[in-house]
């Protein structure tokens, strides 16, 4: 998934694309670490 967001990345060469992708991939971290924090507390 990382590889495809970087391939996105290297696509577009506008400023505008890259400051959205760079908004998208901040997010995505951001949702994806709590939801490993929320999985190992379920699981736990």
């Amino acid at each position: 998934m990382l590889s495809v967001l970087l391939s996105v990345l290297f696509a577009t060469r506008g400023v505008q694309n890259r400051k959205l992708f760079v908004f998208v991939l901040f997010v995505s971290i951001l949702r994806f670490e709590r939801f490993e924090r929320f999985t190992r507390f379920v699981y736990s």
